[in-house]
């Protein structure tokens, strides 16, 4: 591996983990180079230079045409942001180096995901898609979604459940793609799947040629159904046993689905559904580690970085051997995150040294922040939580929501 050199690590809207990543890669003795839109990301000072692009008027010319001005040779390129990875896989191209996977593309709409998985014989989930104002009353009628309940959502830049929403009929549904007409998204892909009722769970890993090591596994037993955003606790391992063996068995559809999209030295973050049948539903595959407390709590119980070994998957030299003998713990954890409804700045006022005092605090996060939408997950604190069982678990929860103070301004 080699010692020096710049490496490009993406950014949009200050999502990437741009400082884990720079902190990370100083430390291995390279060069981070943020490249991002906003002259003032607040990550900037985690990167040795910040080259700036408008990732949606701006092309991979000018890009490469900054790079060269300034003398930046890239030795790898690391990018936790879906809606980057054309990017990541043209400059990954360009400069011959990890990460031009094209099967990668594949996982940067989530209607290329279905299609996929219905083509592989993988899923049997129902489903349409297309630009938002496309999606007519008529087009329904004749060849969209006949189930209802349904999940409306972008097909690419979704994260933290941006414009996520469940749709009980065709008004509803039309309602919605009269909201997002409104906001100027009417060009906007959209995907509506049917509605899997059931529990929902995400698991964690790596992919080395084709294969995934499902290491850090989460059920949400109290996961928010009308806005589908993260809720209550999210506890690792799994403690409804039906939950437990029907995401085993769903390992090898996600090495199928690997296998096909030719995936390899990525990092996955998997949601899905077990239904009542213990059926397993894949709701969405991201090439990126879990975000929130999910690195905290898979250093913990894995004993690996995950952020940390996106970043050297990336870099040239890396050696796979390096994760075989990588195991999960039986230690149960708890990931807790506290979001606001409302839009505006948040402001902590209990000492981040108090709330990891409390019993059963194992590690917590603050961040506060100016939040201007209601249509994404707004989450401002995180808490990692240790106990026998959920029951204590809850006892812990219960001591963090009254002791933290914090106002919305």
């Amino acid at each position: 591996m080699s010692s020096a050199g710049d490496v490009l690590v993406l950014s949009k809207r200050e999502a990437g983990g741009v400082g884990l990543i720079g902190t990370q890669l100083r430390r291995l003795g390279l060069r981070p180079v943020l490249v991002s839109a906003l002259p003032d990301d607040r990550y900037r000072a985690y990167c040795d230079e910040h080259v700036l692009l408008d990732w949606d008027t701006e092309s991979l010319e000018d890009l490469l045409l900054r790079l060269k001005e300034r003398g930046i040779e890239p030795v790898a390129v690391v990018n936790l942001v879906e809606p980057l990875i054309p990017w990541q896989i043209a400059l990954a191209e360009q400069f011959g180096l990890p990460g031009a996977s094209s099967g990668l593309a594949v996982l940067l709409s989530k209607l290329l995901v279905r299609r996929q998985m219905r083509e592989s014989g993988l899923s049997p989930m129902r489903f349409t898609g297309g630009p938002a104002a496309r999606l007519t009353e008529d087009e329904l009628a004749e060849g969209g979604p006949t189930f209802f309940p349904a999940i409306a959502k972008p097909s690419q830049d979704s994260g933290g459940s941006r414009w996520v929403r469940r749709v009980d009929s065709p008004e509803e549904l039309a309602a919605y793609q009269r909201e997002l007409t409104e906001a100027g998204l009417s060009a906007m892909e959209i995907v509506v799947e049917e509605y899997l009722e059931g529990t929902e769970f995400s698991v964690d890993g790596p992919v080395l040629r084709g294969g995934f090591t499902p290491l850090f596994v989460v059920e949400k037993p109290f996961h928010d159904e009308q806005r589908h955003h993260d809720s209550g606790i999210r506890v690792s391992p799994p403690q409804n046993a039906r939950v437990a063996a029907a995401v085993g068995a769903f390992g090898p559809v996600l090495d199928a689905l690997c296998t096909d999209l030719g995936l390899d030295r990525c990092w996955l973050h998997v949601e899905g559904r077990v239904l009542r049948d213990g059926t397993v539903g894949l709701i969405e595959i991201n090439p990126r580690p879990g975000g929130g407390m999910y690195q905290s709590a898979t250093i913990r119980t894995c004993g690996i970085d995950p952020v940390g070994t996106a970043v050297l998957m990336a870099l040239p030299g890396f050696d796979p051997g390096t994760l075989g003998s990588v195991r999960r713990s039986t230690e149960t954890v708890g990931l807790l995150d506290i979001e606001t409804t409302r839009t505006g700045r948040v402001r902590v006022e209990t000492p981040e040294a108090e709330l990891k005092a409390l019993p059963g605090v194992l590690d917590c996060y603050l961040d506060e922040d100016d939040f201007t939408s209601a249509h994404e997950e707004n989450f401002f604190a995180g808490f990692l939580l240790g106990g026998e069982d959920l029951p204590e678990l809850q006892e812990a929860e219960r001591r963090v929501r009254a002791t933290l103070r914090y106002t919305v301004e």
